[in-house]
Formats: structure tokens, C-alpha cells, sequence
């Protein structure tokens, strides 16, 4: 019994979960709005005041899209949140729809991002990283 449970093992665990089921935990089939919690650029902490407030919303949808609202990286105080970056995601499979860990992203407005590597996904936890400008960024949010 033991042989058999171990040769069953790694290679099917590897493969989490369907993107319909990671499309699932980015958006509660509806809309979901993440909190960002940490932000890295090039390895160096850059989470402060002006991003304190940003949130991550996926809207799974007709078409689905995905908002960055915050405050811009040259903030004040007085300004009010806005719209940072927009676009339509899909969640990449393979060819058994398996999640590969990664969105792609289209139509995108404000800034080119193109593709997130995701690092953690769960109910209450995403953690991602994408090129920005050239910049490696490395973010956590929480639900």
C-alpha cells in the first residue's frame, strides 16, 4: 500500500489546481478586491505611504479585467486614489487547463506589464512578480 501511494506522488501534486479554479480564487467568481501588503523593486523594500492604500481587483466577467487602484508613486497626501493600470487577464493552462502560474495580460492602459508570475495563490493570499519598466517587482496582497 505504502509503494503505491508514493508512486502516485510528486507529479500529480505539481499540477495545483484548473484555471478555472485559480480564476476562482483571483476573483470569488465575481469580483474580488486584494490589499496590497509588500512591494519590492529590484530587490529593495519600496512599500510606503503611496502604496499603502493600492489594491489589486480582478472582475471575472463577459471579458475578464483586472484594476490597480491607487495612489501614483509621486503621491501627497490631498490626492485621491485613481486608476493606475487596467487590463483584460487570462489565466494561463496547459494543455489539460491545468494552472501554469501565471496571467496574461491584454488591452492594458497606463502602463505595459504583459505577463505576472504568480508565487502563492490561495483564498486569502497572492503573491506575484512581473517586469515594470525594466524594474523586477515582487508583491503580496491579502484578502
Amino acid at each position: 500500500m505504502l509503494i503505491l501511494l508514493f508512486s502516485c506522488g510528486t507529479k500529480d501534486i505539481s499540477k495545483s489546481y484548473e484555471t478555472s479554479h485559480a480564476n476562482r480564487l483571483l476573483s470569488s467568481d465575481s469580483q474580488k478586491e486584494w490589499s496590497l501588503v509588500s512591494r519590492m523593486e529590484n530587490g529593495e523594500d519600496v512599500f510606503g505611504p503611496c502604496s499603502e492604500n493600492n489594491t489589486l481587483t480582478f472582475v471575472n466577467a463577459t471579458v475578464d479585467s483586472l484594476y490597480i487602484i491607487g495612489k501614483p508613486p509621486t503621491c501627497g497626501s490631498p490626492l485621491p486614489l485613481d486608476t493606475l493600470y487596467q487590463a483584460k487577464y487570462t489565466v494561463d493552462g496547459d494543455n489539460d487547463d491545468f494552472f501554469l502560474n501565471s496571467i496574461s495580460l491584454t488591452e492594458e492602459q497606463h502602463q505595459s506589464i504583459g505577463s505576472v508570475q504568480v508565487g502563492e495563490l490561495t483564498s486569502t493570499r497572492l503573491s506575484v512578480s512581473y517586469t515594470e519598466n525594466g524594474n523586477a517587482i515582487e508583491e503580496s496582497y491579502i484578502y
